[in-house]
């Protein structure tokens, strides 16, 4: 049985993140300026974090009174997500076949099985090949869509204490994990599916502790959210200023994580 009343709050702030990430493109592929946004915006690739962490919080909101005990409730969630997925994706697929394909027959049909069966974000390196520059969050969400079922029940049967716990283990993991990878210049870790999969969790873990506050939906939250924002805007800008994770976007994870777990909840 899905949740049905829909929180609008979230709506609107996936529609601002889908803007960021859109100024974020115009800026660096063709060099629009947005005046005192800009230093903000040419790093605004971070909303991506917002997108999982939104992903994860949607769902179990949506899905906290199914049973995934239940093999039928697991197919249908299943079905729902590839019918949601699969087709689109197909669809880009080939038309990037038909029209924008820079590689030989026999690669196309060598690499057919990654790109069929989403796995694209589980080869480092695979943004230049094909359209996997603009699929990998398709990848790295339908990822984190197969093992959903699992986490939920994991989360259900934990302490909130434990939850909190995690919380905390998932902030620090995720904003460790970019100063380790700089520091051993190790492969970027941006598209990785592992550490996506830690801000799906996240939103999982904020969502199952909001269904159960007596409080949630508060209009007086909007001022405090609304604030979180100006003061995000203003961490960021600053630390871009300073030259601190420029273009390194992971790099911004100790804030981003954090913040947009904030806002979310607010």
């Amino acid at each position: 049985m899905e949740s049905k009343e829909r929180l609008y709050s979230l709506d609107l702030f996936r529609i601002l993140c889908a803007l960021f990430v859109f100024f974020f493109h115009s800026n660096i592929h063709i060099g629009v300026t947005y005046g005192f946004l800009t230093p903000f915006i040419s790093q605004s690739a971070i909303f991506m974090v917002a997108f999982f962490i939104l992903s994860g919080f949607s769902l179990y909101y949506s899905y906290s009174k199914t049973s995934f005990d239940n093999i039928l409730d697991i197919k249908t969630f299943y079905k729902k997500r590839i019918i949601s997925i699969y087709p689109l994706y197909i669809v880009t697929y080939v038309l990037y076949l038909l029209f924008l394909n820079t590689i030989s027959i026999k690669q196309n049909i060598f690499i057919a099985p990654i790109e069929l069966l989403l796995l694209q974000s589980f080869y480092d390196g695979s943004f230049e090949i094909m359209h996997n520059g603009g699929t990998w969050f398709i990848s790295c969400i339908f990822f984190c869509y197969i093992l959903f079922p699992l986490i939920i029940r994991i989360i259900e049967s934990s302490s909130n204490f434990k939850k909190y716990l995690l919380l905390v283990i998932l902030i620090f993991v995720s904003s460790i994990s970019p100063f380790i990878v700089l520091k051993f210049h190790f492969s970027g870790i941006y598209s990785n599916p592992f550490f996506r999969l830690l801000e799906f969790i996240f939103g999982i873990i904020i969502a199952s502790i909001f269904v159960k506050s007596p409080e949630k939906g508060s209009n007086k939250y909007i001022f405090i959210a609304l604030f979180e924002l100006i003061l995000f805007f203003l961490c960021i800008t600053y630390l871009v200023n300073n030259k601190f994770g420029v273009n390194n976007y992971v790099m911004y994870n100790f804030l981003s994580l954090p913040f947009f777990g904030l806002l979310i909840y607010h």
